[in-house]
């Protein structure tokens, strides 16, 4: 009777042992897609962007500029596997990587595996979105079938300058109907 409770809780605690993922030893820092780095200046991803074999880059007529401040959007048709990449820049640094994947040729399984190998168990892990960051950056696997790699620290920095804006135009909204 001993023997079989023993077997049994020895069986309970190895089990799942013995089929627990196990993360990967040398897990990467997030860093971006190919050549292309977060937090590379604009005129390296240009470059970048003009040796790629992935994206169709004509230069120029790729580029905008959002009025009135430091940010630049480049949005790249690509070849085979990506379908357009979006690359946009806060003060002439890459602050954000998105690529719409092509699903005729990718599909949503290959590219969570393979971040999974490379960056280990995901932060977050949903229907919809699945999420690895390393600190610095954030990769996000969205359906359905989008990449984005996103600078935190700068996203963070951004976020707190929206809440500091909301919160003076708050104020301004109450200095406003106290003269009423």
């Amino acid at each position: 009777m001993k023997a079989s409770i023993i077997t049994v809780l020895l069986c309970g605690f190895l089990i799942p042992a013995v089929f627990a993922e196990q993360p990967s030893q040398d897990v990467q820092p997030i860093t971006g897609f190919g050549d292309i780095e977060i937090g590379m200046s604009f005129d390296l991803v240009d470059q970048a962007l003009r040796g790629s074999g992935v994206f169709q880059y004509r230069g120029e007529a790729d580029v905008s500029l959002s009025p009135g401040r430091e940010r630049i959007v480049m949005e790249v048709d690509g070849f085979d596997f990506v379908q357009r990449g979006i690359f946009q820049f806060i003060d002439d640094r890459l602050f954000s990587i998105t690529l719409i994947i092509n699903q005729s040729m990718m599909d949503h399984f290959t590219l969570f595996t393979r971040f999974q190998n490379s960056y280990g168990t995901p932060a977050v892990f949903g229907p919809r979105r699945i999420l690895w960051e390393d600190g610095q950056n954030r990769l996000t696997l969205e359906r359905p079938l989008t990449v984005q790699y996103l600078d935190l620290m700068r996203f963070e920095e951004l976020r707190d300058q929206g809440r500091a804006r909301e919160s003076l135009r708050e104020l301004s909204r109450e200095l406003f109907l106290e003269q009423f």
